[in-house]
């Protein structure tokens, strides 16, 4: 579970001597961890950002999870890559892609089958499975939020078709009303999920601008 990934990088600072963290950044799946680290250590950090992340599984994320699963059981060699495929095609904007293969339509099969073969050579098909199951039974609906010490930044990314904005505006109503100090930011791009992949220069703006306010103040 998420709860589980987050303790053990808890044990991991404890054993280094780290005990305060002035950011936890998680994008994705990394925002549900680190969105579990600030409720499960609330005094351990002073900043929280979460991209294109969300604070329960949606109906549509497991459904498509669920696909994915169903095809890696069927065969898992080849599996693990059609579900990768799969995947893939929700990471980035439909129109991104129409436009990304408009002169060479048929393209789009090659470039499929690279990010598959890319992703199924270095990463393990058991812990990806794992990974889904534990993204699918990801429920912080009845949380304590009033307990989140830190101050929050979410960003959505408008075109994000997997994560879509309305899970991130959901969070935050949820931060909000819990008096949390939360900063919301919809973000456009035509990348889509990949966008804080792709686009990091504007990431990491929005990071720069949140993180320094502190600093502005003289708090460190």
């Amino acid at each position: 579970t998420m709860r589980d990934i987050a303790r053990s990088q808890k044990f991991v600072l404890d054993a280094l001597g780290i005990n305060q963290l002035y950011a936890v950044i998680g994008n994705s799946m990394g925002g549900m961890i680190s969105l579990t680290w600030a409720l499960e250590y609330p005094h351990s950090l002073n900043h929280l950002i979460l991209v294109s992340s969300c604070h329960k599984a949606y109906p549509a994320n497991i459904a498509n999870r669920c696909i994915q699963r169903e095809i890696i059981l069927l065969n898992q060699d080849q599996g693990f890559k059609i579900a990768r495929k799969l995947g893939h095609l929700t990471y980035r904007n439909i129109a991104d892609l129409n436009k990304k293969f408009a002169q060479h339509p048929h393209q789009i099969k090659d470039y499929l089958a690279y990010k598959a073969q890319q992703f199924t050579d270095y990463f393990n098909v058991q812990s990806y499975v794992h990974l889904l199951d534990a993204m699918d039974s990801f429920d912080l609906t009845h949380a304590d939020f009033t307990g989140i010490k830190a101050k929050v930044l979410i960003i959505s990314v408008d075109s994000d078709i997997l994560f879509t904005p309305a899970q991130q505006e959901a969070l935050y109503q949820i931060l909000n009303n819990a008096l949390v100090n939360v900063t919301y930011i919809q973000h456009h791009s035509s990348y889509g999920h990949d966008a804080f992949l792709v686009e990091i220069d504007a990431m990491g703006q929005y990071f720069n601008d949140f993180l320094s306010k502190d600093k502005i103040n003289g708090k460190n």
